[in-house]
Formats: structure tokens, sequence, C-alpha cells
């Protein structure tokens, strides 16, 4: 642990520096086992947001410009000037606020499916999502984290895969951060103008599953078309959690380091 950054933070592994960003319903260790487990020559820098898992207690607001600022002051503490960014989920966008507030310490980004849903606020899978996770938040006060839970699942995984994951030993842990994410300033006001201001030559990868929310796999796809340059990752087999699959994040991550590399020796 980092004992001079604001919130909870680890280092793991040694290389070059890569941050790492985790959605809701989750903690950093949890997100990211698989990368912790095999850095794979890089310095992993794994934070908790304000709320989540070590980073408590905390108070409100929770909103992507406090969580950007607490994942700068993570990497200050580090000694990191410079290093890669990946957001999974909610964590994608504190990774392009990040980006925003930063844009001369970041690297190269990758996006792992975030819920960007103002890019696309007609689509259907989009509004269904955008509308369920709503009435849930909305109802939040009258339900019990289990049912916060099972239902913001079901609408991004799917009963089936909730079911999947009711029967897993990570659900308890699930269910615990629910009240936590239904603080946070809502995803769905997340200004799709933002994307004009990253910078031009910025090295992006744009990670969605085959499995995953149809709504979520088109935002990444409007994410791939509206960043100039970036990249489209798809594992056919992933769902939302597509960092799990190491083959396609590391291949994502590969190709982000050879065009910052290759940007760097023209600067």
């Amino acid at each position: 642990m980092l004992p001079t950054s604001p919130i909870a933070a680890s280092l793991h592994g040694d290389g070059a520096p890569l941050l790492l960003v985790h959605g809701d319903f989750n903690t950093g260790a949890q997100a990211w086992r698989r990368q912790i487990a095999d850095p794979a020559s890089r310095s992993l820098l794994v934070i908790d947001r304000r709320g989540y898992g070590s980073s408590l207690p905390a108070d409100p607001p929770f909103t992507f410009t406090t969580d950007a600022a607490a994942a700068l002051a993570a990497a200050d503490a580090a000694g990191w000037d410079r290093f890669d960014l990946a957001g999974h989920s909610y964590g994608g966008l504190v990774a392009i606020e990040t980006v925003l507030r930063a844009p001369d310490r970041i690297r190269s980004l990758m996006l792992i499916e975030p819920p960007y849903m103002a890019l696309l606020p007609d689509d259907p899978g989009v509004a269904r999502m955008r509308d369920g996770v709503a009435a849930i938040w909305r109802n939040a006060a009258a339900l019990s984290d289990e049912e916060i839970a099972t239902g913001f699942f079901g609408i991004i995984a799917g009963p089936e895969e909730t079911a999947r994951m009711q029967g897993g030993r990570a659900w308890p842990a699930l269910v615990s951060q629910a009240r936590r994410a239904v603080l946070a300033e809502s995803p769905a006001d997340y200004p799709p103008e933002a994307l004009l201001r990253l910078p031009a030559r910025l090295p992006v990868a744009v990670l969605t599953g085959g499995r995953s929310n149809s709504g979520l796999q088109a935002i990444a796809r409007e994410l791939h078309c509206r960043i100039p340059g970036a990249t489209l990752h798809i594992s056919p087999e992933a769902g939302h959690a597509v960092q799990f699959d190491r083959l396609v994040f590391d291949e994502a991550l590969a190709s982000l380091s050879m065009r910052a590399d290759e940007l760097g020796e023209w600067e």
C-alpha cells in the first residue's frame, strides 16, 4: 500500500507503469485480479476508488472529477510522472476524466466497456440499460443491497449470468458495494463533448465482449468511431469484464505501447 495516497493503492510487478481503475460494485483487487496475478513485465498501480474496498470511510460526493483527482494523487504517491491508463466500466469514464485533467501525463488509454450512454441516447439497448438502472437508483432507498445488485446485474449481464454470479464466491463482495454504487454521479450524465477534449494523438484502445450487454457493445463501437485512431478489440466469449480475457487485454496493451513508443520517437 502507498501510505501517502489519498485512496487505497497498491503496486504490483516491475516495468512500464500502468494505472488500473475499477468500475462500480467492485474493488481494484477484484476487477484486476488476473492482471495482479501476472503483471507481465508491468508495474501496476491498482486503486480502490473513494468509498470502495479499502478506501473507506469516504463521504459523498462521488463524482468523475473527485475520482479522477484521487487517481492522479495515487500516481503522485507512486512517484509516477507519466503512465498508461486503463479503466473498466464506470472506471472507463473516470479514466477519460483523468486524461482531461492531466493530458500530458497519460501515455495511452484503454477503455473497457465504459457506460458512456450520452453518446447513443436513442439506441434501444442503451435506452433500456439507462432507464432500467435509473429506476433501480431512484428506488434504492426502499431496496436491500441484494435487490440493488440483483437488479443491476440483471440489466447489465442478463438473468442467466446474474444467477450464475449469485452462486459464485464473489457475489457477497459485489452486494457489499451496492450502497456505494447508487451514490455515484450517474454515467448517463457524462457529457459527450468530453471526447472532443481528448489529446489528438493519444493512443486509445476500446475493448468489448461479444456476450456483453448490447448497449455496452454499441457504445464501444461508437467510441471506436468517434475517437480518431482508436482501435477496437472484441473478445467473442467475454461478458462485461473483458479484462479477464488476458489474450485480448494483453494484445490491446501491446498495441497501445507500440503506438505510444512510435509517437515518442517524433516528440
